[in-house]
């Protein structure tokens, strides 16, 4: 199974998350520090917002490429950052639409 580069990082950033919430209860429950638990819980929620705003990119991109369509604003360019070949595609199409509106 090969992994391309978004699932790669939604990969890492979920083994980071249980890594923190392992730690924690680690700390909470074995050494007893439970002024620790409150530190865990914001890099727990700050890892979470993280995922939910990368897993969320797509629908941000094709939101405001079709804003761009309605508002017939078509100076905005689509950049890939190389998570993978189905965003590399989506980008693709979306420059070859915006060429073709112009």
């Amino acid at each position: 199974m090969k992994l391309n580069r978004f699932q790669y990082l939604i990969l890492l950033r979920i083994i980071l998350l249980t890594v923190t919430l392992t730690a924690g209860v680690y700390l909470f429950v074995v050494m007893n520090l439970y002024y620790s638990l409150v530190v865990i819980l914001f890099i727990v929620f700050y890892q979470m917002f993280g995922l939910f705003n990368f897993v969320n990119k797509t629908n941000k991109d094709l939101s405001r490429f079709l804003g761009s369509i309605k508002h017939q604003d078509f100076s905005h360019s689509y950049i890939t950052k190389n998570f993978g070949k189905s965003f590399d595609e989506l980008h693709e199409v979306f420059r070859n639409l915006n060429e073709k509106i112009q």
